[in-house]
């Protein structure tokens, strides 16, 4: 084999390079399944599923619960709508960041937030949810 040394406790050989036949085999898990992430067993990576999200998922599922007509929610759909959540908070936030630079600020205010709601028609269903 290419690139063999010399071990000083009795002169066995060990391959300093590895073959292309060794790579492979490591790259495939036991089952038959490619090992995405070396090092890490599959429940850990089933337990890290919803670091996808930002916002607490106990917390969503509580509000989705809060509707009666919902009794079971299932943990796809949960996702999704949490999701949905993050994406939709953060293009308000983007609306209002937008109002916040034409004001030539810096800071995000409440009448940032008001400005936006009309300027954009996706938004208008928000017009009267906000309090004074």
């Amino acid at each position: 084999m290419a690139g063999n040394t010399r071990n000083s406790n009795g002169g066995n050989d060990f391959p300093t390079e590895r073959t292309q036949e060794s790579v492979e085999e490591d790259s495939i898990a036991h089952d038959g399944q490619e090992d995405i992430l070396p090092g890490v067993d599959q429940q850990t990576l089933d337990s890290s599923k919803h670091k996808h999200v930002q916002l607490p998922l106990t917390r969503v599922r509580m509000m989705i619960k809060s509707d009666p007509d919902v009794s079971i929610v299932g943990q796809d759909t949960l996702m999704v709508i949490t999701k949905a959540t993050e994406m939709f908070i953060a293009y308000v936030a983007r609306e209002c960041y937008t109002q916040t630079l034409q004001a030539k600020r810096k800071t995000i205010q409440k009448k940032d937030f008001d400005a936006c709601i009309p300027a954009r028609d996706e938004l208008a269903f928000l017009e009267g949810t906000i309090d004074q």
